[in-house]
This record gives C-alpha cells, structure tokens and sequence, in this order.
C-alpha cells in the first residue's frame, strides 16, 4: 500500500499510518523522496507493507502527511482479507436401522463466513426431503433424516464456499434392515399335474439369504424343483399328491430372522369318464 505527497516546501514531511483511525505502531515502511530538476518541489512516497497476512489486518487504512506548513490526509483505503474455509465439524460415515434417526453435522469456519449446502450423492434429490423427513435447522450445525429408509442410503456431501474457495468433506450413510416378506406367503391348493409357483417375496439389508424346507427338510433342486429369482420362487413341475405339505422359507440377515409358511395341498386329477350305448 503507497502513498505520495508533493511539497515546495524544502522542510522535511513526514508519514504516519492509521488502521481504523488508530494510528499503526511500528509499521513496515518504505520511504522515498524525489526532487524535481529545477529544484523546486519534492516527491516522497511511504509504501506500507503487511508481513504474513492475517484476518486481522482487515480494515480502513489511511496516510497522513505532515510538514512544518501542515496536514494533508489520504483517503482511506479498505483490505479485505479472504481465509480459506476449513472444516470445524465434519460429517462422519454413519451406519442406523431403518426406522432410526439419522445425524449428520456439519460446520467450517473462514472469511468471509463460508455457506453451508448438502448434497446426496453428488445432486439436489434427497427422498427424505421429498417425504418430509429431512429437518435442517437455520444457523445450526446438524440435519436430521427422520424415520430412516434403505432409499437414503448413498454419500452425503458437506460442502463449505466462500470467496476465497470451497472445501467438500463426504460420509457414507449405511442403513439396514431386518428380514421381512415383501407378501405373505400363502396355502394353495393344486391339481396333480399343474405347476407348483411358491412365492418368498422378500426385504431386507444386507441381503437375506433365503432357505427352503418342506415338512422340516431342507428342498433340494431335482428335474421337477426350480429356484429362480435369486431363490425367491420355488417352482415344482408336474405336480404329484406327494408334493403336499408345509413350506418355508426362511429369511436371514445380520439383524435378525423371519419365517414364511404355506400348506400346499396337491389333489388328484379327476378322470372323465365316457359312456357308450349299445343299440
């Protein structure tokens, strides 16, 4: 920061720097005069210079001059000093039941005060904004996901701007679930003959893993027994009465168990009968 002062006077002039019309103590300064050829006024500027920048040096700055005729006052000069945004809080990977409530704070500190925004796997769309089960509190460090679903699973981002940049800081949202059936299983009755469909329609984080029995024995895959959808169906071709009984299936899963049963009931197939008449 410089500023220059003209004199005709040969008395000497003299610089003082102000910081918010408090006068600066010690102050870095850079003097330099400059007489005319013909001698008959003098040029001198005094260069104010910050070392190592710091919030702190943000204000109003202002030069006066001083001779033996006088005081002469610059105009003030204004410096802005931008910090970079770094993170107080930052969100952590997090992993709830379905059901539980979700937390995630999130706070950073520069200047001017970065703004805080979220994002959801790297857009706009939150379900449990959408649902109305996002609650984000004005001037608060934290956001809450209500009554948690396997849709809001994915990485939330924190993401703190100002002028002078942006940082982004990322945690992973995990959400499981108990083992449940999407459907009922159901008792069904069939026609020696027909194909038998059983339905395991089921739900759950991690995965379940999906067990078969009939009548307390485990089914194994025959040229008439058929696991398809990731063993969600159970299919038993050209049914016989034998193929009668109680099925399960049994869902399990890091958080708990679940059984489904179903009584199928294979009937035998009615024979027609055909009259002839003698005449």
């Amino acid at each position: 920061m410089c500023s220059e002062a003209m004199s005709s006077s040969p008395g000497v002039m003299t610089f003082l720097w102000k910081k918010d019309n408090i006068e600066l103590i010690n102050p870095i300064v850079i003097v330099n005069s400059r007489t005319d050829p013909d001698g008959k006024s003098t040029e001198t500027s005094s260069q104010l210079n910050l070392i190592r920048v710091e919030h702190s040096h943000a204000g109003k700055y202002q030069c006066v001059v001083s001779n033996s005729y006088g005081t002469t006052y610059s105009q003030k000069s204004a410096i802005s000093v931008l910090v970079y945004p770094t993170f107080l809080k930052i969100p952590k990977n997090i992993t709830v039941q379905a059901g539980e409530m979700v937390r995630l704070e999130c706070a950073a500190n520069g200047e001017p005060p970065p703004e805080i925004a979220w994002h959801k796997d790297g857009g706009n769309d939150f379900p449990a904004a959408r649902e109305r089960r996002m609650k984000v509190m004005p001037h608060d460090d934290v956001f809450f996901i209500m009554d948690a679903k396997p849709s809001d699973m994915g990485v939330y981002s924190c993401t703190a701007h100002n002028a002078a940049g942006t940082v982004i800081a990322n945690a992973s949202l995990t959400i499981q679930e108990k083992p449940s059936f999407i459907k009922s299983m159901e008792d069904k009755e069939f026609t020696a003959g027909e194909h038998v469909v059983l339905q395991c329609l089921a739900k759950g984080l991690p995965k379940p893993t999906i067990t078969w029995l009939k009548d307390g024995e485990a089914i194994i895959p025959t040229e008439r027994h058929f696991f398809i959808h990731e063993d969600q169906l159970v299919i038993i071709v050209d049914s016989v009465q034998t193929d009668s009984g109680i099925y399960e299936c049994h869902l399990n899963n890091s958080l708990g168990e679940e059984t489904g049963r179903s009584r199928i009931i294979v009937k035998p197939s009615k024979l027609i009968g055909h009259k002839s008449s003698l005449t």
